[in-house]
């Protein structure tokens, strides 16, 4: 319209890749975001949580990880970042087919639907329908880990699969590649690893996966990484305690402005037309109503929750200061205890090596 550009290209299914889900007898929910609340860099804390880090850091030795044991594609990797994927889930129900989780989330994620992270944009002649991301979305954690990528394989001549399910395409742009080259950042992610081992897996030459995986490994800080999770599940409850007392707070405002409705309804000193008028009036009341209690306590509940993260912010940022003084301190003490011990041993000796008729009395 108006010699605009061509219509958008048609994809598969609308889009919800209905058939393909079905040949490999998983779910892929099209309409929904995974999120994860667990950021170990600390230089990337202003990024949202639908900008997941796959990472190693903060999991105990032993325990159960992000990446899979079970396949060289990921069994070496430390960190990956994925914006805005999904999760897939196994369908099971069949014998032979191997379902591999290669990412996954940690237990402080959950899912957004789309009509949540979205709204829709106001009128714009230039951009008609478009929608904007809510900022402040309402999160609610699941305590789940959520597959971000598979591998799905059936070694039967009748359904033969070989496949590395992944729910971000755009885990593997540009930027990667050229990040990877330059070296700018301190965190080196392996999305291009990754999907490089993927390719080779799948292409049955495995020669150079465990080379191209092999990096040093990084120590972290165990201490700063608890108190920062603690941080962090302190700020999910207090979130969640708002978003609990704001929609107790709108049902008892919606509960009451009901009430008078149902009353005008039943009062039988009024004719039909005088109800009718007055049950419309109060209904356009009740919404604007109920529309502003809720913007107000949406606003408090953004304001409350903005100030709970600024707080967390600063005490992390309290935490790793007050390490890195005693990381300056601690090591100096012991150097500085021998350069007096052995000040004292030698002045001592020198004390007793003087002939005692030389010394002053």
């Amino acid at each position: 319209m108006f010699g605009g550009g061509p219509p958008p290209e048609q994809k598969a299914d609308g889009g919800e890749l209905t058939a393909l889900m079905k040949l490999l007898n998983v779910s892929w929910q099209y309409d929904q975001i995974v999120y994860d609340r667990n950021n170990p860099h600390s230089e990337f804390a202003t990024l949202p949580p639908e900008y997941i880090f796959v990472s190693r850091s903060g999991y105990k030795e032993g325990a159960e990880g992000p990446f899979s044991p079970d396949s060289n594609i990921s069994q070496n990797l430390q960190d990956l970042v994925m914006l805005y994927p999904g999760t897939i889930v196994d369908r099971a129900g069949r014998s032979d087919q191997e379902f591999i989780p290669l990412l996954k989330t940690s237990g402080e994620s959950g899912l957004l639907p789309w009509e949540k992270f979205t709204s829709q944009a106001g009128f714009n002649p230039f951009s008609p329908g478009g929608t904007e991301i809510n900022q402040n979305p309402k999160r609610k954690d699941d305590g789940k880990t959520h597959v971000l990528a598979a591998q799905i394989r059936n070694p039967t001549k009748e359904t033969p699969l070989n496949v590395v399910l992944c729910s971000d395409i755009d885990m593997i742009t540009d930027w990667f590649f050229l990040e990877r080259n330059r070296g700018n950042l301190e965190v080196k992610f392996d999305n291009v690893t990754f999907v490089l081992n993927a390719v080779d897996a799948l292409a049955n030459d495995e020669t150079f996966i465990a080379l191209r995986s092999r990096r040093e490994s990084l120590r972290t800080l165990k201490f700063v990484e608890d108190r920062t999770s603690a941080l962090r599940t302190s700020l999910n409850k207090e979130e969640k305690s708002a978003q609990e007392e704001l929609d107790a707070r709108l049902k008892k405002a919606e509960e009451d402005l009901r009430a008078e409705i149902k009353k005008i309804s039943e009062d039988e000193t009024l004719d039909p037309r005088s109800k009718d008028t007055q049950l419309q009036q109060k209904e356009q009341q009740v919404n604007r109503r109920l529309k502003l209690e809720s913007e107000t306590l949406e606003r408090q509940l953004n304001s409350k929750v903005r100030k709970s993260g600024l707080e967390m912010k600063r005490e992390i940022r309290r935490i790793e200061n007050t390490v890195r003084i005693v990381a300056c301190i601690i090591p100096a003490i012991l150097p500085i205890c021998f350069g007096m011990l052995f000040l004292g041993l030698r002045n001592l000796a020198e004390q007793q090596s003087i002939n005692p008729n030389r010394r002053k009395g």
